[in-house]
């Protein structure tokens, strides 16, 4: 998940604080207090289930007594009513992903210490813990026919192509022997050591796939280099994908040498079959490329582009890659807006995503056939889509500048959005706004 719309609200919460001191137009009403910022629960993250029926999503809350959050996955039904808990650690449970047979639900939980994968039945409420490895295991992925998933994991990348017994615990005693070390300083022998306010530490982000009945992982992307992009402006969340028949993972990367990737913004698109270990780099563009996502019949992989090396403000383009021919082409190349995250329909004739528009951010959607972009839903800032296996219902989050983010769904063709959670609807009852323009 991308931290750009919880960055936005608060932006905005921080304006209403001021503005809803303005006026009071009832006396059941108040103006909004710096402790709401506290009150506010944080919706994120909507996954809606295969038959369209269900839609699971995350919650966070603020702790401020222990300054800290906690975060729990909650579930609801398209067709109204209340939400219903289904996680409820003190801790971070998150990132849930639905199992294309809508009976499990995958998801990353810090409730035993360190962030590992875990699979829940919706139906009867059991949790089962699927990883454990010591570098943790995040972003749940699941492939098509359910008996494998992809996650991601930091680790030493000289030990990666070793049996994942012995990787797991070389990296173990290397992370171990650093962490009670005296000695807290840090030796630099290569670029990039840090992105902002986080050391790399000499690791590399690996995809690993598990089988899904549990089992050993295995590291997917060996080697000295990254396979997701570890800068948060090159990523829109899961930046890998299975092929639709499961023996192929899409993934993005930095440049080679190591050395570049300090001062390029060049990302490509590799894909790696799961029994041979072969890499195919499908992409040279010398900008970034990424958010790599196969077409439901498996001829496409649609993605992310940039035109302009070395600029990381460039606009996003939506690109179609024919496996087949092996010829790409821009599907959005009059479209005057970066393309956010992307979705495709289960016929493979349509791929629908996020992008601003005039302060807004609306979802769209493009027809493969004449690269034809519309409109879908309009208004506020809409983001997260996930759609059913029918493709008739899409699920989203939407927050305005008055409201935060919360669940709704809306339908391809005929348009218009239903609103699902209502989980701040109690506090904001409370609260006097004057209207925003």
């Amino acid at each position: 998940m991308r931290s750009t719309g919880m960055r936005f609200w608060f932006v905005l919460m921080i304006a209403l604080l001021t503005a809803s001191n303005l006026q009071l137009p009832a006396q059941t009403k108040r103006p909004m207090e710096l402790e709401d910022m506290f009150r506010v629960r944080r919706v994120s993250d909507p996954q809606i289930s295969p038959d369209g029926k269900w839609v699971a999503f995350v919650v966070a809350e603020v702790d401020k007594p222990n300054n800290k959050t906690n975060s729990d996955i909650w579930l609801i039904s398209t067709a109204g009513g209340e939400a219903r808990r289904l996680t409820d650690s003190p801790k971070h449970d998150r990132h849930p992903r639905w199992s294309h047979d809508g009976k499990r639900i995958a998801f990353e939980s810090n409730r035993g210490g360190s962030f590992q994968i875990y699979l829940l039945r919706p139906d009867s409420g059991q949790i089962t813990q699927l990883t454990t490895i010591f570098t943790e295991a995040t972003q749940p992925v699941w492939s098509r026919d359910g008996k494998k998933l992809a996650f991601v994991s930091a680790v030493f990348p000289e030990f990666s192509t070793k049996p994942f017994a012995e990787s797991d615990a070389l990296n173990k005693e290397k992370q171990e022997t650093r962490d009670q070390s005296k000695v807290k300083a840090r030796v630099m022998t290569q670029l990039l050591y840090r992105h902002w306010d986080s050391w790399v530490d000499d690791k590399r982000q690996h995809i690993f796939v598990v089988p899904a009945a549990g089992g050993e992982p295995k590291d997917a992307t060996p080697g000295d280099n990254d396979a997701v992009p570890t800068s948060s402006t090159f990523s829109e969340g899961d930046d890998y994908d299975f092929s639709p028949d499961g023996t192929e993972l899409a993934f993005t990367a930095p440049p080679l040498p190591l050395r570049e990737q300090a001062w390029r913004t060049n990302h490509d698109i590799f894909t790696v079959n799961l029994t041979t270990g072969v890499r195919k780099q499908v992409t040279s563009n010398p900008a970034a490329d990424g958010y790599p996502r196969y077409s439901p019949n498996g001829r496409f992989i649609a993605y992310r582009a940039q035109s302009r090396p070395d600029f990381e403000a460039d606009r996003w383009q939506l690109m179609l890659y024919d496996r087949a021919s092996g010829t790409t082409k821009s599907i959005s190349a009059n479209f005057d807006s970066d393309i956010g995250a992307i979705v495709w329909s289960p016929d493979s004739k349509t791929l629908f995503f996020d992008a601003q528009e005039k302060g807004t951010k609306p979802l769209w959607s493009v027809t493969i056939a004449d690269s034809a972009i519309r409109k879908i839903v309009t208004d506020a800032v809409n983001g997260d889509i996930s759609i059913s296996a029918n493709g008739k219902t899409i699920a989203f989050s939407r927050q305005s500048l008055s409201r935060p983010q919360e669940v709704y769904t809306t339908t391809p063709t005929v348009g218009g959005t239903t609103q699902l959670s209502h989980v701040n609807d109690e506090l904001f009852a409370k609260l006097a706004f004057t209207e925003p323009e």
